[in-house]
């Protein structure tokens, strides 16, 4: 096992792209990204640089900050309307940044 490639880092320190997954997370390069699909909550706060909600869930907005702490909030079109909704106007009330898949298209972002 080699902790510098599953890291994403060649043998002479430079960045490698590569992409693992395990279970519900996915690391590309040095990006964290994690798949909420059910309606379990970590027991420690996760740090993630991007949480995808891709089925709906009882939890609000309030409940998954408090479990992961992440840059963008990613919105599935798995999602009811009326829950997207109020996730939408309780992340623009808290200035959560977040992306809602129906209305925008497509996630993209370049990982170098």
């Amino acid at each position: 096992f080699n902790l510098r490639k599953f890291h994403g880092v060649q043998e002479d320190g430079k960045k490698q792209s590569s992409l693992i997954k395990h279970k519900d997370f996915i690391l590309v390069a040095d990006k964290k990204i994690c798949i909420f699909n059910d309606n379990k909550l970590p027991s420690k706060k996760i740090s993630v640089n991007y949480l995808i909600l891709n089925e709906d869930t009882n939890l609000d907005i309030g409940q998954i900050q408090k479990a992961y702490e992440f840059d963008v909030l990613i919105f599935d079109n798995n999602l009811s309307k009326e829950k997207l909704t109020s996730w939408k106007r309780s992340c623009e009330a808290n200035s959560i940044t977040y992306h809602d898949v129906n209305k925008e298209g497509a996630f993209y972002e370049v990982f170098d």
